[in-house]
């Protein structure tokens, strides 16, 4: 089934229909429902937040499908985990993607452990599964970070600056698919506002716009630029345009990645998100 309502961000200056149809996406998105993270049938579905861009950049044409030749991004696929969990307050299963960021550390979006209680599970790219305890959980940016002893994979490190125009693959584990590489490339820089996973909250966040479409449970998976380093993280697809997806950029998982590579203790991971 399809779970997750995505409103896009405000598209930059262009045709005023598209911006016009893009509020009416909005409204929309409260009654269609359109997914990353994947649950398990019969559980209702999820959301993403819709955003106003306060700042963007010109557009980017297709990206280039020989970019996933990359050896550096090929190299990039064994650190590219499934993550699983199940929110028994609401009778869902959830599924979504992630990436080792440091030594037995995961980043995931936050709506993909929200609610889960427990351990959620991690898989690798080799089928082996590990016990992992949510350490950072920030539902305003919508990023968790993940403790898995054991897990063994390469750190990705991040990316220090991006462009409009970059290559890039995406790397997830679609529902259909299992591992997937999908070619991206950057194209619109926004600072957009706004709710946070739960609807309470108005938050910030440098939101990338890519060229370059999503499957469900991609939701997590990192945007890997040609040098092997992590652009951003995936959390979201176009319900407009199949061709779009979103990614929080590198900067805006700093913080919480640097307070993640020592967290030890399990933190609470609220309710199911809106």
């Amino acid at each position: 089934m399809i779970d997750e309502v995505v409103s896009p961000p405000s598209p930059p200056a262009g045709p005023r229909n598209r911006f016009l149809f893009a509020i009416g996406a909005v409204v929309l998105a409260a009654l269609v429902v359109v997914a990353l993270v994947w649950w398990a049938p019969g559980t209702g579905g999820h959301r993403t937040s819709g955003a106003a861009a306060s700042r963007s950049s010109a557009v980017a044409g297709p990206p280039d499908g020989a970019v996933t030749a990359s050896p550096l991004i090929a190299a990039a696929v064994a650190s590219v985990v499934r993550v699983t969990g199940t929110a028994r307050s609401c009778g869902r299963r959830l599924r979504g993607s992630g990436f080792v960021y440091a030594a037995n550390r995961v980043m995931t979006p936050a709506h993909v452990v929200a609610g889960v209680r427990g351990s959620p599970t991690v898989d690798d790219w080799q089928g082996r599964s590990f016990k992992a305890t949510v350490v950072i959980f920030d539902p305003g940016r919508d990023l968790a970070v993940l403790r898995v002893p054991g897990l063994t994979a390469r750190a990705l490190p991040f990316r220090q600056k991006s462009h409009v125009g970059d290559a890039g693959v995406i790397i997830g584990y679609a529902r259909s698919g299992g591992l997937t590489e999908t070619p991206a490339r950057l194209r619109w820089m926004n600072l957009t506002r706004g709710p946070d996973i739960y609807h309470r909250r108005i938050t910030a966040r440098q939101v990338f716009t890519l060229y370059g479409g999503i499957g469900l449970g991609m939701s997590g998976g990192p945007l890997v630029a040609t040098d092997g380093t992590v652009s951003g993280m995936v959390f979201a697809a176009d319900l407009m345009d199949s061709r779009d997806s979103y990614a929080l950029a590198a900067s805006e998982l700093g913080a919480q990645a640097d307070a993640g590579r020592t967290a030890v203790s399990a933190v609470s991971t609220g309710g199911c998100s809106a």
